[in-house]
Order: structure tokens, then C-alpha cells, then sequence
């Protein structure tokens, strides 16, 4: 509890030194037409002036929400349906504007109209496979149980996704997996795997000739792209909320396929796809040491700060243990079961804690560094020789003396160990901030396995 005490008063002194030129901070999920539509929303903030901070592939729904709720984000593209099915849990169906906002205004939200396209869920097979086994619709599915299923993460689990699609259609995928969504198309490309779920303004779905199944009970709703924003966003700027309006129906379903064709298959960066849409000439890419220097002093930091602590917390409860045998079996066993925790485990639970972003990141890296320094810091105090600390005995000097002058010195190697280790799993462990929008080199390689791309 002390250093969460210490890491938030950093943070909020760090908050309070630049509330008043903040960035408009702006998130997006681990896809490629999220990641787009979160930068059509920055590079057009941008060309008017306004200092945007992207934090672009943070996961889910759920994590994005919560970003948003707890004042992480300011903004993120979102869908009607997932805003009606997922976040306020109706049957409602994704086109009644009114509905939607009056329910996300009690919830401090607001959103834009339509960018001005749907991009539904849809469930897809090769073609060639399809017309084997005679399925042409969701409902043809039924009488083919042993189908190899994969379905993206968040799909798998939503009520307007794979749970309440089997239960609509009578359906039972016993062989469903998870997969990352974009990794899905070469898997079902290959003939790993039958069936997976697609947007269907996804690029890949005519570039692989998948055949989309028909959805003969209606059972999706519609998807249309908004802003949905908090509403302190709008009092803070007016004027910056303005400028993302203008977005409303300026898209339509084919640029937006193309766009996803530019990044998913020529390999065009997001930020150059979006420009190209918006006819900014004046925009210049981030050279790849720019962007690898600023994950640096990201990534940097984040360790280096949770090493602080981790030692500040860790060293002296290595020297407890090593002088109390009772009290030094309990810390190294608490210390031990924090470290089996696993990291995605440990940011859950501490997101409803600290919230979303860096204080929940130092909290896991501080958790995950105490280990190493304790023990390796009881393992040094506990096995220097007896005869040295009776010497310091015979020179007069108090057990405080001892520890300090003798027994310390003499440990030192241990000590030093220890913290290189905690070191060495910090920045392992760390690319997991990048989950949770902390930063950190985690960010290119979430979101080049988002898109599938090493070159984002």
C-alpha cells in the first residue's frame, strides 16, 4: 500500500504540472480499422493545431471503456452495436441515435453521428469449403458441429458474438478456439482452420475469396463507427469536439475497405493511409528511430521507476527475513506466490484498483521485481559466516553496525544480483504496459501482431 501511496503522488504531482496543456489523448483496439479511425481522428485534431497523444492498440472493448470511464482516454472510435450489446447490454439493434444517447449520457458519454458506413460482424469460410459441405448460411452450420472454429478473442466471448450467436441459432461450436483476428485469415487460408469471424469492411475477406455466410436470422446488428467521447472532453475542448464532428458521414464502406487494403495488404503504415484519405501533404512519418527512441524512454522509465521501489520495498524485507526466521518463511512466500501471478492476471486486478495506464503498470512491475531482491538479499545476510559477525562482536560493534559495516558490504554481491535480475524481468514484463496504454516498446509489437505487420 505505501508505494501505490508513493507512485500516485508522483503521478498526480507529475498530472498537476501539465493539466493545463494537456494532449487530447486518444485510444483505439488492437485492429486495423480501429487503429485507422483513432488516426483519422488524431491527423485531423492535428492539422487544426491541437497536440494529440495516441495510445492505439490497448485490447478490447472492455479495457478501452474503462480507459475512457476512468478519464485514461479522452476518445476512441467505438461501434453502435458493440455500444448497444456490449456496454449497456440491450437487444437493441444500433440505429436509433436517440436511444443510444440518451443511455451513454448517463454514463457521462457522448458520441458523434456515423462516420458513415456499417461494418458488421460476419462469420466466413474459403469459398471451396463451403461449397463442399453445402453451407451458405449461419443456419447450414447447424448440421456441421465438427467445424475447426476460430474465433478473435473479444468475439469469443460477447453476447453479440460467438455466446449469444450459438444461442440464436441453435448453434454449438465445441471445437471453437480464440485467435488474434488478424492472424485468423492465414490460418483459415491455410486449412487450419473452417470458420472464423470477420468484420465486413475487412480487406482480406476479397483478397482470400472467403465466402461470407449469410446471416438469415438477422442476427447482427448494425456497426456503425462513432467518436464516443467523455463529456468533461467536451467542456475542456469545445472546439476540438467540434473538429471531430466534422468526421460524421465522411467515410464510406469502400474507402474504408480500401483503406484496410492499404495496411493489411500493401503494408502501408496507418499513419500514411490516413493522411492520403485526408490529403495532408504536410504530414511526415516518424522515422523508425524516432519511434524506437520514444518506446525507449518509455520503456525506460517504467523500469526504472518500478526498480526504485521494488528495491526500496524489497531490501529491507530481505534483511527482516534474514533476522527473523518466523516472520522471513512468510515474506518469501508472499513474495514467491506474486511472482506465479500471471502478468495479464495481475494488470486485471489491478486496473479496477489504479485504473488504466502507467500506475497499474509500475504496480505489476514493482510486484514482479520483489522477489529477486529479497530473496537474494536474505540469501546473502543468511549464509556469511558466523565468525564475522562474531569479529564485529569482539570490536564493539551494535548489531545495527554489524549489518551496516559487515554484514551489508559482504552481501553486496548477492544483493546486486538480485536487483539485476529484478531488472531483467521488469523489462520483459513491461511490453504488457503496452496493453493497458503505458507505452513501451510492448507498443510495436501489440500492434504489429494486431495487424499482423512487423513494419508497424
Amino acid at each position: 500500500m505505501a508505494v501505490a501511496l508513493l507512485i500516485f503522488a508522483f503521478f498526480s504531482t507529475f498530472s498537476r504540472a501539465t493539466l493545463a496543456d494537456r494532449p487530447i489523448v486518444i485510444g483505439s483496439k488492437a485492429f486495423t480499422e480501429g487503429h485507422l479511425l483513432a488516426e483519422l481522428m488524431a491527423q485531423k485534431l492535428e492539422d487544426r493545431g491541437f497536440f494529440v497523444e495516441r495510445r492505439f492498440g490497448m485490447g478490447g472493448t472492455g479495457i478501452l471503456f474503462e480507459a475512457l470511464s476512468s478519464g485514461a482516454i479522452d476518445l476512441y472510435p467505438e461501434y453502435t452495436g458493440t455500444i448497444a450489446r456490449s456496454l449497456l447490454e440491450t437487444p437493441y439493434t444500433g440505429n436509433d441515435y436517440d436511444y443510444l444517447y440518451r443511455q451513454t449520457s448517463r454514463m457521462g458519454l457522448d458520441m458523434t453521428q456515423s462516420f458513415g458506413f456499417n461494418n458488421t460482424y460476419a462469420l466466413a469460410m474459403v469459398k471451396k469449403r463451403a461449397q463442399e459441405l453445402g453451407i451458405r448460411t449461419i443456419s447450414d452450420l447447424k448440421k456441421h458441429p465438427n467445424l475447426l472454429v476460430a474465433f478473435s478473442h473479444e468475439f469469443f466471448n460477447r453476447p453479440d458474438g460467438n455466446l449469444g450467436l450459438q444461442q440464436a441459432y441453435g448453434l454449438n461450436f465445441g471445437r471453437a478456439t480464440g485467435i488474434e483476428h488478424a492472424l485468423a485469415y492465414g490460418a483459415i487460408d491455410s486449412g487450419q482452420i473452417d470458420l472464423i469471424d470477420i468484420y465486413s469492411t475487412d480487406a482480406k475477406v476479397k483478397s482470400l475469396g472467403l465466402l461470407v455466410l449469410e446471416d438469415d436470422l438477422s442476427f447482427f446488428p448494425e456497426y456503425l463507427p462513432v467518436g464516443l467521447v467523455r463529456k468533461q472532453f467536451q467542456e475542456d475542448f469545445p472546439e476540438a469536439w467540434a473538429v471531430i464532428k466534422e468526421l460524421e458521414n465522411t467515410v464510406t464502406a469502400d474507402q474504408m475497405i480500401q483503406m484496410n487494403a492499404r495496411v493489411d495488404i500493401e503494408k502501408i503504415s496507418y499513419g500514411k493511409t490516413i493522411a492520403d484519405f485526408l490529403q495532408l501533404d504536410h504530414f511526415k512519418e516518424t522515422t523508425l528511430g524516432g519511434r524506437i527512441f520514444q518506446r525507449a524512454k518509455e520503456h525506460l522509465f517504467l523500469v526504472g521507476v518500478a526498480l526504485i521501489f521494488a528495491f526500496i520495498i524489497g531490501f529491507p524485507l530481505g534483511i527482516v527475513a534474514s533476522k527473523n526466521p518466523l516472520l522471513g518463511r512468510t515474506i518469501l512466500h508472499l513474495t514467491g506466490i506474486a511472482q506465479t501471478i500471471p502478468s495479464l492476471a495481475l494488470l486485471c486486478f489491478l486496473i479496477p484498483l489504479f485504473g488504466i495506464g502507467g500506475l497499474s503498470a509500475l504496480m505489476a512491475l514493482v510486484i514482479y521485481g520483489l522477489l529477486p531482491i529479497v530473496i537474494n538479499t536474505y540469501t546473502g545476510l543468511s549464509t556469511i559466516d558466523l565468525a564475522h559477525r562474531e569479529t564485529s562482536q569482539a570490536l564493539g560493534l551494535s548489531a545495527w553496525e554489524s549489518l551496516v559495516y559487515t554484514e551489508i558490504p559482504m552481501a553486496s554481491p548477492h544483493i546486486f544480483a538480485g536487483v539485476k535480475t529484478s531488472v531483467i524481468i521488469g523489462i520483459g514484463t513491461a511490453t504488457l504496459s503496452a496493453l493497458i496504454g503505458a507505452g513501451g516498446h510492448g507498443v510495436p509489437i501489440m500492434r504489429g501482431l494486431a495487424l499482423n505487420n512487423t513494419g508497424h
